[in-house]
């Protein structure tokens, strides 16, 4: 961004987002400070729940009406895995040996056709970590969906072994989608001992560089944890992942 104010040339802009109090405390002294301002969104809440809202209208409990475009609740996105299962048994395999910390399976979807000879690369694709970022899982299972329906993916399909992690923290997920407060929580919803706070963020919870980039106290939305793999959700994919290694490929979506 390249504008002039006053001969000051202004090179980036810098974005926010935060509860009302705070941003009207921020954005008093910007007034004090003659620093130019302005709303992008007034109601992050109110902008996402009408485009829920929307979305309410076209879906059916069939896993095939699924769509992208809008955002889906957790039952939705976990009854168009089990279709894919039962419409592609020859493709797609499930495990749902991890359950989260209130008892919620998160749902691991191998995609590979065994009839192609191996040995086969493996890729590893997940989202929904963080329960705030609803275009993470609406991303992974589009891909999830393209791997398998789209024939410009046989090639790639029938050489490599998919994992796709549509939704890996589902209770912060499903939490999001149905609190009238908490559109924008961001950590799973176990209970901390010695805090009335829950919740762990489990994008920092494992083991590799535990506690870089994160926070011990356990009402930040960073917390990351008493240790690694303190977790249901993450000690349950980690243990999967063990088994699928070598993985060649990993991606997860944020956002």
């Amino acid at each position: 961004m390249n504008e002039e104010y006053e001969g000051i040339e202004v090179r980036y802009r810098l974005e926010g987002m935060g509860e009302m109090e705070a941003m009207n405390r921020i954005e008093k002294i910007m007034c004090e400070n003659l620093i130019r301002r302005g709303a992008a969104v007034s109601s992050v809440v109110s902008s996402e729940e009408a485009v829920e809202g929307a979305a309410g209208t076209k879906r059916k409990k069939d896993g095939d009406s699924m769509d992208w475009g809008s955002y889906h609740g957790l039952q939705d996105i976990e009854g168009f895995i089990i279709w894919l299962n039962a419409t592609y048994p020859e493709l797609v395999n499930i495990d749902s040996s991890t359950k989260t910390s209130e008892g919620r399976p998160i749902y691991v979807v191998k995609v590979t056709d065994p009839s192609q000879p191996g040995p086969k690369k493996k890729i590893w694709i997940e989202g929904g970590i963080h329960a705030r970022e609803w275009i993470s899982p609406a991303v992974t299972t589009y891909l999830l969906n393209q791997v398998i329906t789209n024939p410009e993916w046989i090639p790639i399909r029938d050489k490599t072994e998919w994992y796709f992690v549509p939704v890996a923290n589902p209770d912060g997920y499903h939490y999001s989608h149905t609190s009238t407060k908490a559109r924008l929580w961001r950590k799973n919803r176990n209970n901390n001992s010695g805090s009335h706070c829950k919740g762990v963020d489990l994008n920092r919870n494992w083991n590799m560089q535990w506690g870089v980039g994160a926070s011990q106290d356990p009402c930040s939305e960073i917390f990351m944890g008493r240790k690694p793999f303190s977790e249901a959700e993450t000690r349950g994919l980690s243990l999967i992942m063990e088994r699928v290694a070598p993985i060649n490929l990993f991606i997860t979506f944020h956002r």
